[in-house]
């Protein structure tokens, strides 16, 4: 057990986020079915109902909870936005014609409209994320 802990598996971790674990069948079919629906879906037709809809159907496919696999679903929406944004800032990218939007898609593990439907709808968190990168560099 002491090798364990010291690999980060303890009996409350999330087995989920550690290298040293299995999932089960189930739970890995769950973890790739999300994945997918995040990663080919354009953000455009994820609204809360649609999102409830496959959460539903994803849960009774797989017998979970509804509500756990919407938490997974946001969660995993989350994580790419996160992945989104810091590469538009990493980038330097404003304009969503841009090339470099193909390349974020390929980092953030989504689809190019994603990439335009965020930086269209976080525009201005961007620029500023932008110029606050760039003014240590001014001074």
């Amino acid at each position: 057990m002491k090798t364990a802990m010291r690999m980060g598996c303890t009996k409350h971790s999330r087995p989920r986020t550690l290298s040293c674990s299995v999932l089960p069948p189930k739970d890995e079919l769950l973890r790739e079915s999300i994945r997918h629906q995040v990663a080919s879906e354009p953000y455009v037709n994820m609204t809360k109902e649609k999102t409830w809809e496959e959460a539903n159907r994803l849960a009774s496919s797989l017998e979970k909870k509804a509500v756990v696999v919407r938490k997974a679903i946001y969660n995993r929406r989350q994580f790419v936005n996160k992945k989104i944004s810091d590469a538009l800032v990493k980038f330097e990218v404003v304009d969503p014609r841009s090339p470099a939007i193909y390349e974020i898609a390929e980092i953030a593990q989504t689809i190019a409209i994603n990439v335009v439907h965020f930086l269209e709808t976080h525009h201005q968190k961007i620029l500023e994320q932008i110029r606050a990168k760039a003014a240590p560099q001014i001074a």
